[in-house]
């Protein structure tokens, strides 16, 4: 949490000229102020003057684990292999946020209620321990089908483990809700929903697939058809305020089908591509963040994501590359690769905003390159997004935007633009 010098600087001085007003919010009018129109705020502005709220965060972990694996041919044809990992793990966690003053106490109501209301952040101090042991086993079937393929099975069940929450701003409100400002208490959307301990997540996962070799080995094709159940799964959603929050979302499930394949057109040309769908759904997951001005029935900023899919997930996604090499004189060679990679829409945000969908594009890449495998240096000229797509790799809510101001706000991480390089590279 960083320090609210500068917030405490603008809500204690005069908006018009500039100078401080000694009476801090306390003297401005409640209807329509942003800060001031919390009950109890009093002159809080003079008191959050120099306020930090430093975090403390320790974590403790001790993890031991035991694998065997092994492998049983029951024909030449036909083998299984068959695995499972026991694991123990302790964890000890504390975190906490307290209020310092540059000297001065804080007034307990006055600045807590603003911290409080405004800004989301509750003082507390926090102490958790856990054990957990878990058995992850797994079984391959494996079958040839003939010389040039195999067919395969797969299950498997796999764990993460839980742990303790660095970054909320609030304590968990599950058993004793918080209240934003002391004045209320019982109306939910005046609460704290926050988060420290989270479980361990679970998953269980069939594969199916085969893998081939194809025009005597000049060409290879595999295909993967897969089905995942998580339980618990961990997710980190932004509180709408200025932290975030780790939690479990109740239950998922994704499947999907994947393909592959390379073909070598020419002893100096080859082909390889890439195509791969993918559903996901949450199953149960009541507890979500709304996204800004979402509609709310139950007024507590979450929202019930079940039925709904998750961030970054598209129905479909692929490339398609050309590789070229073509030796000359005694050592030199020149290469060429050309890259299309293609996307469906996809959100990049943890609360699934429609205003922040990503579009699907297409993009082209390109390398030229120049070598002397004897002399051993290489000479490239290297294209990236040579389309010029927009391309959003993450994107949330602007802090304070909604919670405070009342307006929709958002950013967003843009990868690079198109770009051009030239490259030189010598090995000796």
């Amino acid at each position: 949490m960083p320090e609210l010098l500068n917030l405490a600087d603008n809500i204690a001085r005069d908006p018009n000229t500039g100078a401080p007003n000694p009476g801090g919010l306390g003297d401005r009018p409640i209807d329509g102020d942003v800060l001031g129109g919390t009950a109890g705020v009093g002159d809080a502005g003079e008191h959050l003057r120099g306020l930090r709220t430093p975090r403390v965060f320790t974590t403790d972990t001790q993890l031991w684990s035991v694998f065997f694996q092994g492998t049983w041919d029951i024909t030449s044809a036909f083998r299984t292999t068959m695995g499972a990992r026991f694991s123990y793990e302790q964890k000890d966690g504390s975190r906490s946020i307290h209020l310092t003053n540059d000297g001065s106490q804080p007034d307990p109501q006055e600045v807590r209620t603003v911290l409080a209301k405004n800004l989301s952040v509750e003082e507390h101090d926090l102490k958790g321990s856990s054990t957990s042991s878990n058995i992850s086993p797994s079984i391959i079937l494996q079958y040839d089908w003939n010389e040039d393929s195999m067919i395969y099975a797969t299950l498997s069940q796999g764990f993460k483990s839980g742990g303790f929450d660095a970054r909320s701003n609030q304590s968990p409100a599950a058993d004793d809700p918080a209240p934003h400002n002391p004045n209320y208490g019982s109306v939910a959307s005046e609460q704290f929903i926050g988060s420290f301990e989270f479980e361990e997540e679970a998953a269980l996962t069939l594969e199916v697939g085969k893998k081939s070799t194809l025009l005597n080995g000049r060409a290879n094709l595999n295909i993967a058809a897969f089905y995942t159940e998580y339980d618990d799964l961990q997710v980190s959603i932004f509180d709408g305020t200025l932290g975030f929050n780790v939690g479990n979302a109740g239950a998922a499930q994704t499947m999907g089908v994947e393909v592959d394949g390379r073909i070598a057109i020419t002893d100096s040309l080859t082909l390889s591509t890439s195509l791969a769908w993918l559903d996901f759904e949450f199953t149960d997951f009541k507890n979500s963040q709304c996204f800004q001005q979402q509609s709310d029935p139950d007024d507590d900023g979450q929202c019930d994501f079940t039925g709904k899919t998750n961030q970054y997930v598209a129905n479909y996604s692929g490339s398609i590359s050309l590789a070229y090499r073509r030796p000359f004189s005694n050592s030199m060679a020149f290469s060429s690769a050309l890259d299309i990679v293609f996307t469906d829409d996809y959100n990049p945000t943890q609360d699934l905003d429609p205003k922040l969908l990503q579009d699907g594009y297409q993009k082209l890449n390109l390398r030229l390159a120049l070598a002397d495998d004897k002399a051993g240096w290489e000479a490239a000229l290297i294209g990236r997004n040579l389309t010029n797509e927009v391309v959003i790799t993450y994107a949330n809510s602007m802090s304070l935007a909604n919670s405070i101001f009342g307006s929709i706000g958002h950013y967003a991480f843009i990868e690079r633009p198109r770009s051009i390089a030239a490259q030189f590279t010598y090995r000796w």
